[in-house]
């Protein structure tokens, strides 16, 4: 077994709290019917939301981190356990941040119903659940067997890729249309594609450290 003992039971926390991150990124999901039904304060309950799932899931990455730091397990993958919990808690943390652009100030209405009736948007959406769902499963089978986990760390790696062009391909419509919209509108916009983006790049991150992780425990 990868891990033993009271390691399981801290690892169990660990599937616990990626399980909080995945449902604060699943929130994202909402603001398709929110722009589509155009419920303004729709945007505010799903930050609301964010918030409140992310909040619980940064309390028990705290917990965690202090029972990682002062134990006496994990002792050679302390380090990088500890940068694990860093990198997901930066998952969440885009979501939230993705979504906070939109109510900082009056984002153009028109401009979110045009980003959201493309196809891509709805893709870029369901790659960033897509990859912390990944990342939920990968975390699920280290605990058994490192080595099946790789292959879900290689489509982590593939998603995140994916998320670049589609990332790229929206970047590019949404600045076509500076000559329609406001530039503070263009921007908080163009910010909330690259926040995403981020969380993308977390996952991918968290990916990076699982796979140390693995070398670490097989070595």
């Amino acid at each position: 077994m990868f891990f033993g003992g009271r390691e399981r039971l801290i690892y169990g926390s660990i599937e616990r709290y990626v399980s909080l991150v995945l449902e604060a990124v699943r929130e994202v999901q909402k603001l398709y019917d929110i722009v589509d039904t155009n419920d303004i304060s729709g945007v505010d309950l799903v930050y609301s939301e964010i918030d409140r799932k992310e909040t619980e899931a940064d309390e028990l990455r705290r917990m965690l981190s202090e029972e990682i730091s002062q134990g006496s397990f994990f002792s050679h993958l302390r380090e990088d356990l500890l940068n694990l919990l860093e990198e997901i808690d930066n998952i969440a943390d885009s979501a939230k941040d993705a979504v906070k652009t939109l109510i900082e100030a009056e984002v153009s209405w028109e401009l979110l119903r045009y980003l959201f009736s493309q196809p891509e948007m709805q893709e870029y959406i369901n790659i960033c659940v897509e990859i912390t769902v990944k990342l939920a499963e990968a975390i699920k089978v280290l605990k058994l067997s490192g080595l099946k986990a790789i292959p879900i760390l290689r489509e982590i790696e593939d998603l995140e890729e994916k998320a670049d062009e589609v990332k790229s391909i929206l970047t590019r419509k949404v600045l076509s249309q500076a000559g329609k919209f406001d530039l503070l509108s263009i921007l908080q916009v163009k910010e909330m594609l690259y926040l995403l983006d981020n969380l993308c790049d977390s996952a991918e991150d968290s990916s990076d450290k699982i796979l140390l992780i693995i070398a670490k425990g097989y070595s």
